[in-house]
């Protein structure tokens, strides 16, 4: 069939196209052409999760007809899909005979790998967040950017400058640090972090400006607890198709089993430590007791309270009767809270 005639038959009468023939009338659009063709298929990913949850072998199978097209030197076809994640991320939760399936399908791409530094997400984010209106402010903001640089551990802040810290006030440090890598691994990357941003669904960035005032010489900021909050309140079932899911419900369900037994101090600091051990158990953000402790602070003066608070989540750890779970799950000493 010419592809002319099929698209007249779409327009006329809404038939549909049989995913056998896509690659076939890809190649004719070439050879018409004369010229080789680029396809950029944007959101790839939503394609792979419909294959991952439906069983579409031919759907996925799709992808190794297209990469395997002819090469013919003037109408060759090139294909770019753009992910959020690793190919083979969405497949997770398949068999190991079906992900094998995956693995030899991916063999035919060639993966390119992008993600933005902390540094660049915090410029973004700064660039983001309207400041005018905190002028009076300027200098304490920028004294408690100097604070935080020193305080932080080095290998999370060596490629950060004070200035970016202080762009992203009112969110804490930590909180700027991890939203983004929140966004990459259970959301959608930029859209997701600007949404929570600007819009004023529960718990966002711009709700946090509209229910927070600001007395005396103390500058409040956005901390992870909140962020945590967030996530489970707007972003809600679409955590439930990222490929981490496992994760993520450990640490919810968790939280929720003790949310009514802790006071509100406790729960805060349990949520940090979830959030920080949903997003990563190594490396710089990984949740000690310092990060943690530095998490849940304005400033250095706040630290021996939240201290005495950390002690009373973990005496609560120690005595819960699911104990062993907790500390499976990273919330105890020996494990992500030294």
């Amino acid at each position: 069939m010419k592809i002319h005639v099929l698209v007249s038959r779409i327009l006329s009468f809404g038939e549909s196209i049989n995913i056998r023939e896509i690659p076939r009338l890809v190649q004719q659009v070439a050879q018409g052409a004369k010229t080789p063709v680029l396809l950029v298929i944007d959101e790839l990913g939503k394609n792979l999760e419909f294959v991952a949850q439906n069983q579409g072998k031919e759907n996925l199978y799709l992808w190794q007809q297209l990469a395997e097209l002819p090469r013919e030197s003037d109408s060759q076809v090139y294909l770019i899909g753009l992910l959020h994640q690793a190919f083979a991320d969405y497949g997770e939760r398949l068999s190991s005979v079906q992900r094998n399936e995956w693995a030899k399908i991916q063999g035919r791409f060639e993966d390119i790998p992008f993600k933005d530094s902390a540094p660049q997400m915090m410029r973004l984010m700064g660039q983001a967040i309207e400041r005018s209106h905190l002028k009076k402010f300027a200098c304490a903001i920028a004294e408690q950017a100097t604070e935080w640089l020193e305080l932080l551990p080095p290998e999370i802040t060596a490629d950060i400058s004070v200035d970016a810290i202080d762009s992203t006030y009112p969110l804490h440090p930590v909180a700027a640090l991890v939203l983004p890598e929140l966004c990459t691994q259970y959301a959608h990357n930029e859209r997701s972090l600007f949404t929570c941003l600007t819009s004023a669904e529960p718990y966002s960035f711009k709700r946090y400006l509209e229910e927070t005032p600001v007395r005396g010489n103390s500058l409040p900021t956005l901390k992870l607890d909140r962020v945590y909050d967030y996530f489970i309140e707007a972003v809600g079932m679409g955590i439930t198709s990222r490929p981490k899911l496992q994760r993520w419900i450990e640490v919810h369900g968790l939280i929720n089993d003790v949310a009514k037994s802790l006071d509100a101090d406790s729960l805060r600091v349990l949520k940090t430590i979830g959030t920080l051990n949903i997003v990563t158990t190594i490396g710089g953000l990984k949740a000690t007791r310092d990060l943690v402790t530095l998490a849940m602070c304005n400033s250095s003066a706040e630290c021996e309270n939240w201290e005495r608070a950390i002690d009373n989540l973990l005496q609560f750890i120690h005595l819960s009767p699911i104990g062993d779970k907790w500390m499976n799950c990273g919330f105890g000493k020996g494990r992500i809270l030294m």
